[in-house]
């Protein structure tokens, strides 16, 4: 940070409109600071904080130490880092519609941030905000490694910030909540027909599992009139061998991957892992990459979809069993609107 990032921050909010209003979803207390213009876009502030989070994070930090030893250092598994990672993960929450009177702002976009790690601009940010008269009893005295502040762009250009005053109806994007379920599989190549019961009394059936050659897939892609029709062939040529130099040393050519093709209900879907890759530490890596596959399968089952799991681990073009868990579950959750 410097003066010149500081007059550049400043200039950037134009224009400030408080809001200040408390209320609460789950055990996440949320705070509406209110809006800022920069430029003719248009941006919300809402602060969160989850106490309950807060705990168990420190209960941890409390639980490393006493259990630190200077002879040994311990080396979790990939299982304990993604346990861990769900279970200190902080609840989304994405504002996708506010309604005042006769305003109405719809946003697609939100960037959450935990305050201290960004913390020389949004303190900017909030300083502007206590000039023009903002003020929060309940986050007053929380520091700020303990709550996030969530940047929201409304949809459209603004000269000016709507009038916005009196009850506000908030809508919100539905939310991704990822559990832990760590039920033993054990996959076949080929197609199967294997119902597997999850927590909270929900099921998955298996249709199928095949191992894919993801260099052929990405070629479907280069290769598509589509993507023809949008880059040239020197930008599909340069993509082509940066995905070459950067997926190579994830998964070797002459390697496959495993795609598992499950029915599940609309808001379902699972992580399926290898076992032996649960069991050992994290392998670094220097790049990460994430494929969405699509089936070809119809559901056979009423209110099913089908869905595609993909096992991200190089596997021998012989492979003829996996030995898997279901590890997470993810569930769909629908929040109802609020009037603050």
């Amino acid at each position: 940070m410097n003066l010149n990032a500081i007059y550049e921050r400043l200039s950037e909010i134009n224009e400030i409109k408080i809001i200040g209003k408390d209320f609460r979803l789950g055990d996440t207390e949320c705070h509406l600071a209110g809006f800022y213009r920069s430029g003719n876009v248009l941006h919300g502030v809402l602060l969160t904080y989850n106490e309950t989070l807060r705990d168990l994070k420190e209960q941890a930090e409390i639980e490393a130490m006493n259990s630190f030893d200077l002879n040994c250092e311990p080396e979790q598994t990939v299982r304990e880092c993604e346990k861990a990672e769900i279970r200190f993960i902080e609840p989304s929450i994405h504002i996708k519609e506010l309604i005042c009177g006769e305003t109405t702002l719809k946003s697609g976009e939100a960037q959450c941030t935990l305050l201290s790690n960004d913390i020389e601009s949004e303190i900017i940010l909030l300083s502007e905000f206590i000039r023009a008269g903002w003020r929060s009893e309940r986050f007053e005295y929380i520091s700020f490694d303990d709550y996030y502040i969530n940047d929201i762009t409304f949809d459209g250009e603004y000269e000016h910030i709507p009038e916005i005053a009196g009850d506000i109806t908030l809508s919100f994007a539905p939310k991704s909540i990822r559990s832990v379920a760590e039920i033993p599989v054990s996959l076949k190549i080929g197609n199967e027909e294997n119902r597997l019961d999850l927590p909270d009394g929900d099921c998955i059936y298996i249709r199928e599992t095949k191992l894919i050659d993801m260099y052929a897939e990405m070629e479907k892609v280069f290769t598509h009139e589509r993507f023809r029709q949008i880059y040239s062939s020197e930008e599909i040529e340069r993509e082509r061998r940066k995905f070459v130099k950067d997926f190579s040393p994830l998964c070797p050519k002459g390697k496959y991957y495993a795609a598992v093709e499950y029915e599940a209900a609309d808001g379902i879907s699972v992580d399926i892992k290898l076992k032996s890759v649960l069991d050992a530490p994290p392998v670094p890596r220097s790049s990460c990459m994430a494929f969405f596959l699509k089936s070809d399968l119809a559901p056979l089952r009423e209110g099913m979809k089908v869905k595609t799991a993909v096992i991200d681990f190089p596997l021998d073009g012989d492979t003829s069993t996996l030995d898997a868990e279901i590890f997470s579950v993810f569930r769909v959750e629908i929040i109802k609107d609020m009037v603050i």
